[in-house]
């Protein structure tokens, strides 16, 4: 028999191979990838049962949900090609919640839906695979998804160079120890200045939220 065993949804690594299950008391679990958002109130994408070897992908629409594929242009790529998927359909929400330059960027004007339709720019880059279903390929931006958050790297970027001592800053995901993924920030001091960490440290936390602190900087000691 087959049991379902849906897990939330993680992107892919492109090409990353699907996991080889061992069957457990006679019954094999069915793995199946699920693509949810939360612009999108709900599922929007569900795959058929996993097949071990076989590359995982993000899956086919799940009915009552438009997916399509754009290049810069917002022309349709042809199969195969990487573009930007864009998901519209009943699940759209109307918007960040007191945000609405980041709403203006985010959902926007549906070119291929009916008239005053919405749709949501994921920022994901993406391909349309074999039998309708789409590859992840990365993203477009620079934002990560941390312990669930979704973070702009950018917001970290500009909250460490508000402090009067850095120059310039920038913020990575990287992959700690442990396998999961960690922001990590670089700093470099202002001409003249040295910059004390836990002073740093301090000015983030009181612009920022936990989910997007890096539990890690290093700083350069050359001065711009």
């Amino acid at each position: 028999s087959i049991r379902p065993a849906c897990r939330p949804h993680r992107s892919p690594s492109p090409g990353r191979p699907a996991p080889r299950n061992s069957p457990r008391g006679g019954t094999r679990a069915a793995d199946v990838q699920r693509l949810r958002t939360t612009e999108t109130t709900i599922v929007v994408n569900i795959t058929e049962p996993l097949v071990a070897g076989e590359t995982v992908t993000l899956g086919a629409p799940v009915c009552g949900v438009t997916e399509v594929v754009l290049d810069t242009r917002l022309h349709p790529v042809p199969r195969g090609v990487a573009g930007e998927l864009y998901i519209g359909g009943a699940g759209v929400t109307r918007g960040y919640f007191d945000r609405p330059g980041l709403t203006a960027t985010r959902f926007v004007a549906d070119p291929y839906g009916t008239p005053g339709s919405r749709t949501y720019r994921t920022g994901d880059v993406v391909r349309w695979y074999h039998h309708d279903t789409i590859e992840y390929l990365g993203r477009s931006d620079f934002q990560v998804k941390i312990r669930g958050f979704r973070i702009e790297l950018g917001e970290i970027d500009a909250a460490l160079t508000d402090h009067d001592t850095v120059a310039f800053a920038i913020t990575l995901g990287r992959t700690a120890p442990s396998g999961d993924p960690m922001l990590v920030a670089y700093v470099l001091p202002d001409t003249g200045e040295v910059i004390d960490t836990d002073t740093v440290v301090e000015h983030l936390r009181q612009r920022l939220p936990a989910h997007m602190f890096p539990p890690r900087s290093w700083c350069s000691t050359t001065s711009r």
